[in-house]
Order: C-alpha cells, then sequence, then structure tokens
C-alpha cells in the first residue's frame, strides 16, 4: 500500500491510498457521503489487486484530508473536478476507471463536466447520486430522514443517525467488526461538513 499527498482544488490535502498491479489498469475508487477510502477495503483487498491499479482517495472534509472551514470548498463544483484531476495527474493514472459510491456520482460528474472525457477510459456508479431529492432516494430510512441529525452538532444526536444510516446502507448482514469500523470512519467527519454536503446539491 502507497500512502500520496495530492493538493487538490485550491490547495486542499487530500489523503489517497494506492495497492495493486503498478501497470494494470487503473480504477479510483471515490466514496460518499460521511465515508472515506476504508468503505473500500473488501475490493482493495481482494484479488482485484493482482490485476488493477487501485487508488482509493479520502474526500475533502473526509477521513485524513483537509476538512476546510468554509461552505464554498464543498459547494463548488469545480473544486470537486479538480480534486479528481489533480489525483490523476499526480499519480500518472492513464485513462482510470472511476468509480462513484453515492455521493462519488456528484463528484464524477463534475470531474466529466469540466475535463476532457477522453482522459478516463469508463465510468461505475455504485448506486450513485447525480441529483438529491426524494424521488433519488426513495423511501425508508435512508440518507433523506437522517441527514438533518447527522448534521446536528449534538454528538448523542449525531451518532444515533449515523447509526441509522449505515444500517440503512445496508442490504445484507454485516459483522458486527465491520459495522464498528463504519460507524468510527463515519463519526469523524464533523457534523458541519456533513451539512456542507448536504446543501450542496440541493
Amino acid at each position: 500500500m502507497k500512502v500520496h499527498t495530492v493538493p487538490g482544488g485550491g490547495g486542499v490535502k487530500l489523503h489517497v491510498r494506492e495497492c495493486g498491479s503498478p501497470t494494470g489498469i487503473p480504477i479510483l475508487l471515490i466514496h460518499g457521503w460521511s465515508q472515506n477510502h476504508l468503505c473500500w477495503m473488501k475490493q482493495y483487498e481482494s484479488e482485484l489487486q493482482n490485476e488493477f491499479r487501485i487508488v482509493a482517495l479520502d474526500l475533502r472534509g473526509h477521513g485524513m484530508s483537509d476538512a476546510p472551514p468554509q461552505p464554498e470548498q464543498y459547494t463548488d463544483g469545480d473544486k470537486w473536478a479538480d480534486d479528481i484531476a489533480a489525483i490523476m495527474d499526480q499519480l500518472a493514472l492513464d485513462r482510470p476507471i472511476l468509480v462513484g459510491w453515492s455521493y462519488g456520482g456528484f463528484v464524477i460528474s463534475d470531474c466529466v463536466r469540466k475535463y476532457d472525457q477522453g482522459k478516463i477510459a469508463g465510468i461505475n456508479f455504485v448506486a450513485a447520486a447525480v441529483v438529491l431529492g426524494a424521488k433519488t432516494f426513495g423511501a425508508g430510512p435512508g440518507f433523506l430522514e437522517n441527514a438533518p441529525d447527522a448534521c446536528d452538532v449534538d454528538v448523542p444526536t449525531n451518532i444515533a443517525a449515523i447509526r441509522r444510516f449505515l444500517r440503512a446502507c445496508i442490504v445484507k448482514p454485516i459483522g458486527q467488526h465491520d459495522f464498528e469500523v463504519a460507524l468510527a470512519f463515519n463519526m469523524i467527519v464533523h457534523p458541519q461538513v456533513r451539512a456542507f454536503f448536504a446543501t450542496a446539491r440541493a
């Protein structure tokens, strides 16, 4: 596993991890709201690394990337596009496949909107969002129901909301260890950053 620090849009330092075959087709994994690169553990620890060059980042405001306090750092789609372009440039990713889960769909859309689509080989949307609203997320205890409490500065309130949100993300039962890891990396995202994300696409 290689660890990189990449200056993204506006100079925000992005935490990036890389594993797999240096000569393989690059896959850039882009996580969702309140997550980080650890949500892709099962992918980058799998047999995929025998064939592909796998890169996973922490989006700005998440994980070990910088979390600037200004809302415009999250509401400007050009900055998201610049983040992905900077990773592709610094790591010399030749026509990567962009894989976006949930909010990662917005980030990919920003990148495609601003930059030459010929620089990527493909896009894989994993339950990805490109529009924010009830019709997109459907009924049930998911993002829209839990986002307000998850953005609350009251710690018991946002912990309870993130627990509900994570359970809504799980289709098949997972082990207690995996759930605890997911809860931990969700909780290191500041609730104000979650709020910036939640309102950026409204």
